[in-house]
This record gives C-alpha cells, sequence and structure tokens, in this order.
C-alpha cells in the first residue's frame, strides 16, 4: 500500500492553504500552528524533524514533556500524565502554546490513543505523511533496532551529528545483528496491518513524503518547511 503525493495546482494548493488557516483560526484563538509529523517506525521522522528545527528552526520545543520528545509514545505518555496528575487535554494545550509546534508521532501510537477517545489528528492543523520507500530496509532496521535497544540513529560530536544505525552501533561497539527471512517477514506483515488500520487516516492526508536516503530527503523537509512558513507569515 502506497500513498503517493498528489499533483497540486497552485489554484488547489491556495485553497488547501486557506483550509489550514481557518482550521487554525477554529482549534485556538491566537493562531498558533500545530503540524504533525506522522509515520511508522523507522522511516526517518526524526531525521525529519530534527532539520526541520535546525536547519529551517522552526521548531523547538522546551517545556515539559515526556523523555527525547516522545509525545505521543503511550507507555511513556501515560506515565508523564500519571505523574504530573494531567489530563490528556491538558497535556496538549500546555505542549502547543508557543506559535508553531511540530511533533512526530508514530500512526500506531496515533490510532492508540484514537481508541481511547483522544483524536491527535483532528488536533493538528497540517498533517504530513513519511513512509519509507524501502520496506525489507525499514523492516531490518526495526529487527536490529529491537535486538540491539537502540533507537536512536545519530550521535552528535560536537557540532556535527552523524545518521545512521550503522555508524551509531559501530560507534559504541555493537555488532550488527542479522535479520532472519522469517522476522523480516513478520515485520512486514505488522506495518501493513499498522497501514490498513490507519487508511481512514491517511487517505486525508495531502502531503506525503518517501524516505529513501537522508539526502534525498533533504529537498522533501525544505518543500515542507516552506509550506510551513507560508502559512505562518
Amino acid at each position: 500500500m502506497t500513498y503517493q503525493l498528489p499533483i497540486i495546482s497552485p489554484e488547489r494548493q491556495t485553497k488547501f492553504n486557506k483550509n489550514v488557516l481557518r482550521k487554525m483560526q477554529m482549534n485556538n484563538e491566537e493562531n498558533k500552528l500545530r503540524v504533525l509529523v506522522l509515520s511508522t517506525p523507522r522511516s526517518g521522522s526524526s531525521y525529519f524533524c530534527y532539520k526541520l528545527n535546525h536547519k529551517h528552526k522552526l521548531y523547538e520545543y522546551d517545556g515539559p514533556r515526556p523523555p527525547r520528545n516522545e509525545f505521543w509514545v503511550p507507555s511513556r505518555l501515560t506515565a508523564f500524565l500519571d505523574k504530573f496528575q494531567l489530563t490528556f487535554d491538558e497535556y496538549f494545550e500546555e505542549i502547543t502554546k508557543q506559535e508553531i509546534f511540530i511533533s512526530k508521532c508514530h500512526l500506531s501510537h496515533l490510532l492508540y490513543w484514537e481508541k481511547l477517545g483522544h483524536n491527535i489528528f483532528e488536533k493538528f492543523d497540517l498533517v504530513c505523511y513519511l513512509e519509507r520507500e524501502d520496506k525489507i530496509a525499514q523492516a531490518k532496521s526495526r529487527i536490529i533496532s529491537k535486538k540491539t535497544n537502540k533507537y536512536i540513529t545519530y550521535v552528535m560530536n560536537r557540532d556535527n551529528v552523524h545518521w545512521g544505525t550503522k555508524y551509531v552501533l559501530e560507534q559504541e561497539g555493537i555488532e550488527i545483528p542479522d535479520c532472519s527471512e522469517d522476522e523480516i517477514s513478520i515485520e512486514l506483515f505488522d506495518n501493513q496491518n499498522v497501514l490498513k488500520s490507519g487508511e481512514h487516516r491517511l487517505k486525508l492526508i495531502k502531503h506525503v513524503y518517501q524516505f529513501e536516503s537522508y539526502t534525498k530527503c533533504d529537498d522533501q523537509i525544505d518543500e515542507f518547511a516552506a509550506i510551513i512558513k507560508n502559512l505562518t507569515q
């Protein structure tokens, strides 16, 4: 199942921008922009949001949140809400007080909260979907992360950031584990089930980007950043 970015004419894009602005006004009185980067695991969402932050200076949240900016991970968020005695709605209002709020969320986590009555999708003004072009490579990356318990795919050395699971594991002296065909098949099956369950949301998303490599993803990040800046100028 692949969701392609539709060709949008300048007229349709203008209409789309107006619809987003109208939704911003309905969601909050201050016309703040709430942006969601939706994805499945190991599809480049961390890199996508990192670049929006550090290259385009669009987002840097420094308020209370669960660890590692994992705003919607069920176990972490539930513990966070319990610790600070917050309701889900109070939490959302707190983290989206700034002018632009950008957050990544895995599709499975969005569906989890949706079943509990918390419609994250509708709370955001602008949503993009990031998918991994090579599904086999995505499955392998997911398996390697589970086996090594390493989910962060970058290493920061002073002012430089090095991306890639292989690089991270090599720096820590961890051998890259093998992935069997059965393990890959299970990951592909699970991922397909999540996509099928979230189809009602994915079909509503206008901006869909395919992650092939970090370098080739940069142009897509620049495109999405331009959309955000256009809406907030």
